[in-house]
Parts: structure tokens; C-alpha cells; sequence
């Protein structure tokens, strides 16, 4: 059970997680509710664009999907590499576009995205301490794995708000 010191990120200010076994165990509940929250949804609800640049439900899962593999695959290769890491970004909207998410199938899309999450809530647990602090890079800005493993949980927290409406 890494220790935390208790951070806000850009999408998440929680205060009370302050071990990667709450932060794990949040995301594990977080995605049984997002996947709830989906399969709730009509079928008319699911690929509902409010505007053409605005993603459907149905895209909003694409684009997690997206985000929990580049980010399983960063949580996996920093601890392997040496400090600091240079996280490559992505193109989100893109990724979107090419993976064609509006039109793919809703049992697979749910079923990657939440077989994905169960592989980042494993590695989130059983992380070392002392590679929660390895640096990371963003566009020039330094960050710990902690940070960034946090802020991931945070994103996913805000999608999941916007699929709830």
C-alpha cells in the first residue's frame, strides 16, 4: 500500500485518498458505475451528438478507452525506465475519428474499456513507493507517476460525469 501526499490535479482535488490502495479501489467503483451508467442508456442516448464537435456517450467511451491504453502503457514503462520519463501525448479528437467510435459496438467498446481499467487499478495497487515519485515530463512540465496516476482517476471521474448528463 503506496502512501500518497494527498494532491490536486487538473481534473481531480479529492483530499481524501491518500493510498493507491483508495485510489485503486476508487477507480474499480467508478468504472462499475460508468459501466452501468452506459448500459442504462438507450441506444438513441449512446451516439447522441449535441453538436458535430461535441462527442456522443458512445465516443466519450472511445476516447477512455484511448486514455486508459496510453496511460496503461506509461504506468507500465516508468517504473522500468530511468527518471525522467518522456510521456508522449496523444491526439484525442483523432483518435476518435479514426477509431470510428460513434459507429463501433457497444458490448465490446464497455467490455475493452472496463477490461482496461481492471489492468490500471492492478498496477496502480501494486506500485512501489519509491517509483511514485519517479519524474515524468509533460510538454515540458515535471511531474511525479503519482501525479499523473491520480490526474488519470480524475479524468475518468470527469467523463463519467459527463455520461451521467
Amino acid at each position: 500500500m503506496a502512501i500518497f501526499i494527498t494532491m490536486k490535479t487538473y481534473y481531480f482535488n479529492e483530499e481524501n485518498i491518500a493510498s493507491t490502495d483508495q485510489l485503486s479501489d476508487l477507480l474499480d467503483s467508478w468504472v462499475i458505475e460508468g459501466k452501468n451508467t452506459y448500459r442504462n442508456l438507450t441506444e438513441e442516448d449512446r451516439s447522441f451528438k449535441p453538436s458535430p464537435e461535441v462527442w456522443s456517450p458512445r465516443e466519450i467511451i472511445g476516447h477512455l478507452i484511448d486514455s486508459a491504453r496510453y496511460n496503461l502503457m506509461r504506468f507500465s514503462e516508468i517504473p522500468l525506465e530511468t527518471s525522467p520519463y518522456m510521456l508522449k501525448v496523444y491526439d484525442p479528437d483523432n483518435l476518435v475519428l479514426l477509431f470510428d467510435y460513434q459507429n463501433q459496438n457497444d458490448k465490446n467498446l464497455i467490455t475493452f474499456w472496463e477490461q482496461l481499467n481492471l489492468q490500471i487499478s492492478g498496477l496502480i495497487r501494486n506500485v512501489k513507493t519509491a517509483d511514485l515519485e519517479r519524474l515524468v515530463i509533460i510538454q515540458g512540465e515535471v511531474f511525479s507517476l503519482a501525479y499523473i496516476m491520480y490526474d488519470y482517476v480524475g479524468h475518468l471521474g470527469h467523463h463519467l460525469a459527463e455520461l451521467k448528463g
